[in-house]
């Protein structure tokens, strides 16, 4: 009778513990994910989704590919094109960081904040070398990002990806870092749908580390296709230390006025070797020397 009482007594002891470690276990996985929540609820409000629209000329053939001889029956129409990406608001001015794949030829561009706010944007410049532009919005109550050291990210780190996905904005989405290249560019494992060109990646403590700038993605021919579409994505992020100065170079460039002489030079004494001024400019600084 006392051996079936402590082997009662065990068993109850071991499934109170069992239940224990797993309500215990419930509620760690409660507290993460109450972390990741509001991570993510603070980062978006620094998240913009970026529309422009562009509109190009085509002509259509009424006759159905039959050739008139009498009248030439082609019409001439235009079509509009619409682009969304993403951005990320860089300070309470209203500079927004963005990709030039997101304006190409722009005949209008549109910011969409998070509280479904919109603005009209005004193009600021664009780097040549990264594609990273600036644009610019007159809003207030405007929440920019704060930057992280992107130096100090380690290889392997895990990021968050935060922007606008097939129009679905915020999309958020977890990363790996892969690799990191000698021009200081990340190489990061994630879902890079159409319009995350131009979002941010995040460190685990919400601070901006890069910006999406292009999908990396095997060709056909190293791969069989069916393996090709199971593959995770891989995105090329610029370093946001490297972000940050060239948004900064940008922006000082377009406040900086330009220097200007003021004189009209005669085109044919240049290719005589000389240099002949033809007129100044009244007013101008040339009118001060």
């Amino acid at each position: 009778m006392k051996k079936a009482a402590t082997i009662f007594f065990i068993i109850c002891l071991l499934t109170t513990f069992s239940e224990k470690s797993h309500s215990q276990q419930g509620y760690s996985l409660k507290c993460f994910q109450a972390e990741i929540s509001q991570l993510i609820h603070n980062i978006k409000f620094s998240i913009v989704t970026v529309s422009s629209k562009s509109t190009h000329s085509y002509t259509i053939d009424k006759n159905d590919g039959l050739i008139s001889l009498l009248w030439n029956d082609i019409e001439e129409k235009k079509g509009e094109i619409s682009i969304v990406g993403s951005g990320i608001i860089y300070n309470e001015e209203g500079y927004i960081i963005t990709k030039s794949s997101t304006l190409a030829n722009f005949e209008e561009i549109k910011v969409t904040l998070s509280d479904r706010r919109e603005f009209e944007a005004e193009y600021i410049g664009t780097d040549e070398f990264t594609g990273l532009a600036i644009i610019k919005i007159n809003a207030d109550n405007l929440k920019p990002a704060v930057f992280g050291n992107s130096d100090k990210l380690p290889l392997y780190s895990i990021v968050l990806i935060i922007g606008n996905s097939m129009g679905i904005s915020p999309a958020a989405s977890f990363g790996l870092i892969n690799s990191i290249t000698e021009q200081k560019l990340f190489i990061v494992s994630a879902p890079i749908t159409p319009g995350v060109s131009g979002a941010g990646m995040f460190n685990l403590e919400g601070k901006l580390v890069g910006i999406i700038s292009a999908q990396l993605t095997p060709t056909d021919d190293m791969l069989n296709q069916d393996f090709l579409c199971s593959l995770p994505q891989n995105g090329i992020v610029l370093a946001g230390n490297q972000v940050k100065q060239i948004t900064d170079e940008i922006i000082r460039m377009r406040h900086e006025q330009k220097g200007w002489l003021g004189i009209d030079v005669d085109l044919d004494s240049l290719a005589k070797g000389k240099i002949v001024i033809s007129r100044v400019v009244s007013g101008s600084p040339a009118c001060l020397l």
